[in-house]
């Protein structure tokens, strides 16, 4: 439902019942009209459930384990007899007979003869009904409702994976907005900056105090800082735009981000994190059932070449007539009960091949989760060492404001009191502004270090209770 087609039912003779409409859809659906979000402020939480509801990467998942869940269903079913039924017309060009000389039965005190016994009509119809279950299948069947049991784990931990992928993408893009807003600040206090600095000029030119080369490179200087801050505007849009979409919302869906604390402690070492990583990483814990399906599916394969022993029970009705009825030559109701058992003895060795190749994949398998463990211990090696670079930058950062600020400060106060050249304030102002970006760009690489240290440990998915 569109915004402008909730604004319609603001009309009369239903002024009431529209108020309570509009207040219902917004309440419900924040994300969905710019004009309830303008006054809102949306956090970082409330970002990641919005995500995890919207976003139809998770669905795509969520189908998958439904999948897995039905597989096993059938393959649990295996077990069961199974029904099934046949209806069959037969036409014969000639009526079949069995042939053969009287003089073969000794019984029969007619000599030289040749009998025949009709086998059937030259037109018939049958209708049969089967019940088949397996009683033995060499354990194929346990290996096979093993396998779908752990596909169903497989898909869960794939799902959670999901999860935890978009997390850490929603967080990285909230962090993006937060950073483009704050250069954004910056951007605008430096026109501001510059703009005053401009005025003084101006002011010492008209007077005499100053060369008209001097103002015009602060006017050029001033038109730069509003380019800077039309650039940064353009940043601020894109990435929310990019959170938007991420976000499963209108990609110009508009409202206020809630500023984040300026450190927060992860309170983990590095064996703690990697303890954490093999525990609940779901990258990790998925291997652990891949590697035990693929392990069911060589013993799968070699069930092939085992005996197999079912269980058939059938009805058979024979006639002339479509409606199975009749019948001269033929039992016309036969019903039947086996034992039936099936070994193929030899077969080129092929079920031994085919296990071998499920074998290959099972060391393929094996080499892949060695890889993902040493990529966990890299990346959790990366995430701790940008926190540590981050941690003193942002230090570093700090004394470069207070001495940026305390720089410019004296340097205007010594241009407007004619004793230090224009050039100096430039310069000051210039410090300034790279001070404010390097603490900027300090901050949010500690945070973007921090979640994705959090993906790797699987933290972000625990804090979410999933």
């Amino acid at each position: 439902m569109k915004t402008e087609d909730v604004l319609k039912l603001t009309a009369p003779p239903f002024p009431t019942i529209a108020v309570l409409i509009l207040s219902l859809f917004f309440s419900i659906n924040p994300l969905s009209a710019q004009t309830s979000l303008k006054a809102q402020t949306l956090t970082l939480s409330e970002a990641v459930e919005t995500a995890l509801k919207n976003n139809p990467r998770l669905d795509s998942m969520v189908r998958a384990v439904l999948q897995a869940e039905y597989l096993h269903a059938a393959a649990v079913k295996d077990r069961l007899p199974v029904l099934s039924t046949q209806y069959a017309f037969a036409g014969f060009a000639k009526r079949p007979e069995l042939r053969f000389s009287s003089g073969e039965i000794e019984e029969l005190d007619i000599r030289g003869e040749e009998l025949s016994f009709p086998l059937s009509e030259r037109s018939s119809f049958a209708w049969s009904t089967h019940v088949k279950m397996p009683l033995y299948t060499g354990f194929a069947l346990e290996a096979q409702q093993s396998i779908a049991h752990l596909g169903i784990s497989v898909s869960e931990w794939k799902l959670l994976e999901a999860k935890a992928d978009l997390i850490q993408e929603v967080t990285l893009n909230y962090l993006s907005v937060l950073r483009a807003e704050d250069y954004l600040e910056v951007a605008a206090q430096n026109l501001a900056r510059f703009r005053r600095h401009e005025r003084i000029t101006s002011k010492f030119y008209k007077v005499g105090l100053t060369a008209k080369n001097t103002l015009l490179e602060i006017q050029v200087r001033r038109a730069n800082a509003q380019q800077d801050l039309i650039v940064a505007k353009k940043n601020v849009k894109l990435t929310k735009a990019v959170l938007n979409v991420g976000m499963g919302v209108d990609v110009d869906a508009s409202y206020r981000l809630e500023k984040i604390p300026p450190i927060r402690q992860t309170g983990l070492s590095l064996p703690e994190s990697a303890r954490l990583a093999k525990a609940h990483n779901p990258t990790l814990v998925a291997f652990t059932y891949l590697k035990e399906r693929a392990e069911k599916v060589v013993e799968l394969e070699k069930t092939q070449g085992r005996p197999k022993v079912s269980f058939d029970l059938s009805f058979t009705r024979h006639g002339k007539t479509a409606e199975v009825n009749g019948g001269d030559h033929l039992s016309n109701n036969i019903f039947a009960a086996m034992i039936v058992g099936d070994w193929e003895v030899f077969d080129w060795f092929k079920t031994k091949d085919r296990a071998q190749a499920r074998r290959k994949d099972l060391e393929i398998l094996l080499n892949d989760h060695k890889r993902a463990e040493d990529q966990v211990s890299l990346d959790i090696r990366e995430s701790f060492l940008s926190l540590e670079s981050a941690r003193h930058k942002l230090k570093a950062a700090e004394q470069e404001i207070q001495y940026a600020q305390e720089n410019y400060r004296i340097t205007r106060q010594r241009y407007e009191e004619q004793v230090a050249p224009s050039t100096e304030v430039n310069d000051a102002l210039v410090l300034l502004k790279q001070a404010h970006f390097n603490h900027t760009g300090a901050l949010y690489e500690y945070h973007t270090a921090l979640a994705k240290l959090e993906r790797i440990t699987g933290t972000n998915l625990k804090r979410r209770g999933e």
